[in-house]
């Protein structure tokens, strides 16, 4: 019988190797769930065997990251029982200076790319002698940011790898069309008729050029050269450029707010009851849903104190109470990990494709006997399905489906085939 864990292991070990012979200096791409973690405790432990008396410095983003380092129990400092190791949220670790032997900086996709002035200023407030970063997704910009530093790539592992050599449970993404009734239809034209309208100047090609269209938000060169290129009166432009930003903002808002997805989402999830985690962009929507499923579920978002999320979280985890649902808005889409999570549901978005996989991390952990599951909920001919689009490139196992009952079907299948 193959060992996968011992399999794992070795690939762990052996790319670590490769990260001492690259200058202690790289970043690691690994999908969530497959041991990203302990990567880093493995180049923590050798910095303990080579430096004794230095300091180590792990960076992240969440509070709940830094406790799955911290905790006195489950910790990975307390497990892996390493040595010399200070872990910081990121927006505390850059209000002073450091000196280390060893920097990690998690998921580190959010400190880089169009977040970098975080980045430099982590890098311009240590001082160390080796670096690894860590992320499960890194996106163009990001990589390049990383490059440009001299922070190549040491290894990459996809989710997909990761499901045939057995670390990760297998899955199925389960694309939902959900209708708008006829009200929310009329509402939703005219926001999208207001948005192409104003935006009409900003056109090239099919689409409008976003970035034209918020230099020109302001007075500077870009209004200027591009009222010139396209012979138009500057003030008027600027008017054009604001009444679209102020149509687009409406646009997002309305599909963060959908009543049909959220009412579908609760209905799958009472439907199914599997372990579930269900993510979206609003509050109130993220409210309405914990308050229907009732003593079963718990909510995670930034209006609630940091003493509640956290116990929040432990009523999860804990298995011995009647929780067994979250609901999150914009919120645990990286660092959460409960290996018996099987369902995901995602019920307003946006079109980041690093978001969809890092949600869909969240119930991939390998469990005996588990398929994970992640159900999109979306409203066709909208601009919310074109976000869905943009945000599976790439993925793979996605199913469009037809119907919420054609869920309850495939799921129903794979139940039978298990037997």
């Amino acid at each position: 019988m193959i060992n996968k864990t011992s399999d794992r292991t070795l690939k762990q070990t052996s790319d670590i190797e490769k990260w001492v012979k690259s200058g202690a200096k790289g970043y690691f791409e690994w999908a969530t769930g497959t041991g990203k973690s302990y990567l880093a405790c493995l180049a923590i432990k050798l910095c303990n065997e080579r430096h004794s008396d230095k300091q180590i410095n792990v960076v992240v983003p969440t509070n709940v990251l830094a406790e799955a380092w911290t905790d006195e129990k489950k910790g990975h400092i307390k497990i892996h029982n390493l040595k010399n190791v200070n872990v910081y949220v990121i927006n505390t670790y850059v209000k002073s200076v450091h000196d280390c032997a060893l920097l990690v900086i998690d998921e580190v996709h959010t400190a880089t790319g169009a977040k970098s002035k975080y980045f430099n200023t982590v890098i311009d407030k240590t001082k160390f002698n080796w670096i690894l970063c860590l992320s499960a997704t890194l996106e163009k910009e990001h990589k390049e940011f990383l490059h440009k530093r001299n922070i190549n790539c040491i290894s990459k592992l996809t989710a997909d790898e990761a499901v045939n050599n057995g670390w990760l449970s297998p899955y199925k993404i389960l694309c939902v069309p959900i209708e708008l009734s006829e009200i929310d239809r009329e509402r939703y034209d005219k926001i999208n008729k207001n948005y192409n309208k104003y935006g009409s100047p900003f056109y090239r090609g099919a689409s409008i050029d976003f970035n034209i269209a918020m230099g020109c938000l302001s007075k500077g060169k870009i209004l200027t050269d591009y009222a010139n290129e396209i012979n138009w009166d500057e003030k008027q432009l600027q008017i054009m450029a604001l009444q679209w930003n102020n149509a687009m903002a409406k646009r997002k808002e309305f599909l963060y707010h959908i009543e049909s997805k959220i009412n579908a989402a609760i209905e799958i999830t009472k439907t199914l009851g599997m372990q579930s985690i269900l993510f979206g962009q609003s509050i109130a929507g993220a409210d309405k849903i914990s308050n229907e499923l009732g003593e079963e579920c718990v909510e995670y978002h930034s209006k609630l104190g940091a003493k509640q999320l956290k116990e929040n979280l432990k009523k999860l985890k804990d298995g011995r109470t009647k929780v067994k649902y979250i609901s999150s808005a914009k919120g645990l889409e990286a660092g959460f990990d409960l290996p018996n999570l099987q369902l995901g549901i995602t019920w307003s978005r946006t079109s980041k494709a690093l978001r969809a996989t890092q949600t869909l991390g969240r119930c991939l952990r390998k469990y005996e006997g588990k398929i994970a599951y992640f159900i999109e909920l979306y409203v066709p001919d909208t601009q919310d399905a074109r976000w869905l689009d943009n945000s599976l490139k790439g993925q793979k196992n996605v199913l469009k489906l037809n119907s919420i009952e054609q869920v309850y079907q495939i799921i129903e299948m794979d139940k039978q085939k298990l037997i």
